[in-house]
Parts: structure tokens; C-alpha cells; sequence
């Protein structure tokens, strides 16, 4: 779930909160929040909450102001599928490939999983398929794996 918010007015003293079922997915302090700004949310995880009929609740909680006025807007429920990294043996190559809305990740290669610090970065730029980014990599030696890792 994500939205962005505005809140106008004294409200200070107050909180702002978003709750699924009376339970807080969201709760910040009117006092660390500079009024008359758009915010986001970001990305909250509510898919323990999926498949069910819900209650949803966001507004300004705490009671003490009087003239404070909040606007959502954007509000979106979305599902985040689980990354799905795929490999094709094509000749003496290893074709694979991940959705092109994998923003942010890198692909990796090591030859020794007992080995933690053994991965190393691909420096392949995917070429774009099917809407896949797709890197092609000769298949050297007797076992390679490969994994994506999200960069900051």
C-alpha cells in the first residue's frame, strides 16, 4: 500500500495514523512532519492483510487540535510478486533473464555457495527481450550459480 499526504493546520500535539483492523501500519508524530508539504508514504507491507474484507483507517489521531485538515491522495494496494530469476542453456551459454521492472538489481555469480563473500557482480548490461532483461554468460567450468541482489 502506498498514498501521498498533506496535512494543513496546528495539529502538532497530534499523530498521523493508517491502521488495517485497528492495528497501526502506519504512525507518525504531528511534531516531525512540516505542514502544508506532500509527503509518501513509501511502500507499507499489508499483505498479511490480503484476501480478507478489511477496515481501513487513516486520519489525525490524539484529539488536541482543531483546525487541522488532512488530504490523501494516490492511495494504492499493490502486490509485490517475489522476484523470478530464470536460466536456459543455449549452447555453450547460460541465457538468463528477470523482469524488466526489477529496478535496482544486480546479478551475481559464484562457483562456491559455502563461500559467502565468493559472489562477485556481472558487469553485463542486460539486453532488454520480452520486456526480460536477458544476459547471456558462457558456461565455464563444471557448476556456476547465479543470484540478484538489490542495490541501494
Amino acid at each position: 500500500m502506498s498514498f501521498n499526504y498533506i496535512i494543513q493546520g496546528d495539529w502538532q500535539s497530534d499523530s498521523f495514523a493508517a491502521a488495517l483492523n485497528g492495528t497501526n501500519v502506519l504512525l507518525i508524530a504531528g511534531n516531525t512532519i512540516q505542514p502544508d508539504v506532500t509527503f509518501s508514504s513509501g511502500s507499507i507491507d499489508v499483505s498479511a492483510y490480503a484476501g480478507q474484507t478489511n477496515e481501513f483507517f487513516i486520519g489525525i489521531v490524539g484529539g488536541t487540535s482543531t483546525n487541522a485538515e488532512l488530504t490523501v491522495e494516490n492511495l494504492a494496494f499493490s502486490i509485490a510478486l517475489p522476484l523470478l530469476l530464470q536460466a536456459q542453456a543455449s549452447e555453450t551459454n547460460c541465457v538468463l533473464s528477470w523482469p524488466m521492472s526489477a529496478l535496482n538489481f544486480s546479478l551475481q555469480t559464484t562457483t562456491n555457495l559455502a563461500d559467502p563473500s565468493s559472489w562477485v557482480t556481472l558487469t553485463n548490461v542486460p539486453a532488454i527481450v520480452n520486456l526480460q532483461n536477458t544476459v547471456t554468460n558462457p558456461v565455464t567450468g563444471s557448476q556456476g550459480f547465479y543470484r540478484l541482489i538489490q542495490v541501494q
